[in-house]
Order: C-alpha cells, then structure tokens, then sequence
C-alpha cells in the first residue's frame, strides 16, 4: 500500500511539473509574437519635419460652355507654392496656394471676354487663385515600412479651402468655397530635397467664372511640376517599446557582459602587470604593445535603434582602456543588424549608424585616437550570432 501511494505520489508531481513547462513555452511563443510586431514611430516635435515647396504646370477649367472650345485654347498656366509638416510617418497636412489664370467658352455678354468664338461664343480668359488647406497619407508608409532613403512615395490628398476670380472690367471679385483632391508622386533627391509630380482636381460654387448656368459646380483639373526643401528633424525614430520578452533578452545580454567584464578586467590586471614589466625592461615594450589583442567585444542594440544605451558603456570604456593602451595597433569596428526586422537596404543604413555611434563614443568621450579605428557596416548580410537580438551589435576586436 505504502508503495502504491508512493507511485501516485510521484505520478502527481510529475504531471505538474510538465504542465507547469508546457504552460510557460506557450507564453515565450505568444511573448515572441509581440517582439515581432510591426514598429511604431516617436511623434516628433512641432517645429520637426516641415516642408516647403513651389511648382508650376497647366491646368484646365470645366464649366458650362467649356468644352465648346478647343482644348488647346482651354489650356492655362498655373504656379503654386505650399508649406507643410508630417506629423508622422504616414500622414502629414500642408497649407497650399495655386492659380494663375483660367479660360473658358460662354454666351455672349459674361464677364471676362476677351474675343468672339467662331461657334458664336466668346473666349474668357481671367486671373484666379485658389487657398486650400489638404489632409496627405503616405501609402508607402501606411501599408508598408517606413523607411526615409525611399526613392519614390505616392500620396493621395484632400482638403477643402475657398477660391477667388479677381475682378475685371468692372464685374466684381467672387468668393467660392472650393474642395480639392489628388495624388502626389513623390521622388527622393537628397535628405532634404524632394521632386513632386502632382496630379490636382478642384470642385467650386457653380460661379468661378462668372456666371450661374445651373449646374452643380465648376471644375480644375491640372498637373505641376515642383520641389520641396525639407527642414531639420526630416526623419523619425522608432518608439522603444519594452516587452517582457525584449526585457528577458536584455537581462540576459547584460549578464552575459558582466562575465565579459570581469573577464577583461582580469586580462587588464595581467596587461597592466606585463606592462609594467616591460616598461621596467626600456623601449622593449613596443614589441609587447604590438602583439596584445583586444578581447572580444560587443555593443548590443534596441531593435531598429543606433542610439548607445547607457548599459552598453562599460563595456565601451573597457574596449578603450585596451585600445589606449594600445598606440601603435588598429582595430575594428562593425556593425550589424538582425535580417528579420527591415529591408537589406534599410539594415545597411542602420548598422552604419551603429558603427558610428560607437566609434564616436570612443573617441569623443574615451580618448580614443580616431587613426587606430576602423569602422565599417554589413548590414543584415552577415549574422555573427545564432540569437537573432544578438546580430543587432556593434561588434570591436
């Protein structure tokens, strides 16, 4: 009997052991879930990512009589100049003026005329501008992942403002309440220089040229030319959003590095040691000095982040005691990135962040002598580590 119970006893533990492991290995899966969610970005301030642009093309009006005109008669110039800020990645607003001058087709006596048609109609041909505030979405960055070296966006837009068709020949100005939409091809120049394709409708009162004929409105459709400059901060950063999961790993890295740490401070004893020696021995120490290696070291960073954290610097102030100690050697520093989070292109940019925040640190706040550094990048096409959170590293040997 003792030994029955005994079986069942054991039987018992067993089973709550096992359920207990396979309860905590399906929350690492649904914690791992979170890790790889799709970013999100810090809104930045209200001076960051304004813009401002001008642009000219040609347009054409649609009204009542209209299209009893030649087109090419029809068609009119136009210039705009707007100013505008992204308020994040994927959408952004703009206050914008366009205008210049518009003709039409209309029954003798309206306003505007400036000759005889030979259908009987007269040619108008007035002056106009038109001041609309528009909403813009950024698909590229909407539906995809962002990434600021994009070679070409396309934006949709609406917004709404008023026009107005200055006065001429004695016929008064007239104030329209105006809605405005289209679509913005937009092509990467440089950091701060874009070029804009834009394709531009507007829908106003039935009165921009004048006269009421009964229709719903009156219509622009028009294409431009133009260029923006994008003011400073033109980019945005990633939100550090810390899960569990992210935490464990970091614990982890950062135990991991305390081992290193003691290991290299133990190896700074020995070096200090010999160097001692050596100094005690005269200019032989030159040849000590060039055959010491610099212990493996590593920067670790936040997902799609080149910013040192605060944890990362003893390790960075160790790599430079070697280093300084070390006048007459070159070493390396490469950075990295994890090939599951962001595009090859994307992963290489952010790795040369990487090298160079390091190698900054280490000359600007550690002494280091900038000639003894290499720095280079690979991007995401080398994983130096078998962990993905690993290859997010900045690595110095």
């Amino acid at each position: 009997m003792k030994k029955l119970f005994t079986g069942v006893l054991a039987a018992g533990l067993l089973f709550g052991i096992s359920s207990q492991a396979s309860a905590q290995t399906e929350v690492v899966e649904e914690d791992v879930l979170i890790v790889k969610e799709k970013p999100r970005y810090v809104t930045n301030g209200f001076f960051d990512n304004w813009f401002i642009g001008i642009g000219g093309g040609a347009q054409v009006f649609f009204g009542e009589n209209s299209t009893k005109a030649d087109f090419k008669d029809r068609v009119s110039p136009e210039i705009s100049l707007e100013i505008g800020k992204w308020v994040a990645p994927g959408w952004g607003f703009r206050l914008k003026a366009n205008g210049w001058q518009l003709k039409s087709a209309m029954n003798p006596g309206a306003p505007y005329e400036t000759g005889r048609l030979e259908n009987g109609l007269i040619q108008q041909k007035w002056n106009y501008y038109n001041l609309h505030g528009d909403f813009m979405f950024d698909l590229m960055s909407i539906f995809g992942t962002y990434d600021p070296y994009r070679v070409y966006s396309l934006i949709p837009y609406f917004g709404v403002g008023y026009t107005y068709s200055f006065k001429k020949d004695g016929y008064p100005g007239i104030y329209n309440f105006a809605g405005n939409f289209g679509l913005i091809n937009r092509f990467r120049v440089s950091d701060a220089v874009d070029i804009n394709l834009e394709l531009q409708g507007t829908l106003a009162a039935d009165k921009l040229n004048g006269v009421v004929y009964g229709k719903p409105a009156d219509g622009i459709l028009g294409a431009t030319l133009g260029v923006t400059y994008k003011f400073k901060q033109r980019d945005f950063q990633p939100y550090d959003a810390m899960c569990p999961v992210a935490l464990a790993l970091m614990n982890d890295q950062v135990n991991q590095l305390r081992g290193q740490l003691a290991a290299c401070e133990q190896q700074n004893s020995q070096l200090a040691a010999a160097l001692a020696a050596e100094k005690a021995k005269g200019p032989q120490i030159k040849e000590v000095v060039k055959d010491m290696d610099l212990p493996f070291t590593t920067v670790l960073f936040v997902i799609n982040q080149s910013k040192v954290r605060p944890d990362q610097m003893l390790n960075l102030a160790n790599a430079a005691k070697v280093i300084n100690a070390n006048p007459g050697k070159t070493y390396t520093v490469v950075g990295y990135a994890d090939k599951e989070t962001g595009t090859a292109d994307y992963n290489m940019m952010l790795s040369e962040k990487r090298a160079n925040a390091v190698a900054k640190i280490l000359t600007e706040q550690f002494g280091v002598n900038p000639d003894q550094l290499k720095v280079s990048w690979d991007g995401s096409n080398q994983q130096p580590f078998s962990k993905e959170a690993w290859n997010r590293v900045v690595i110095v040997e």
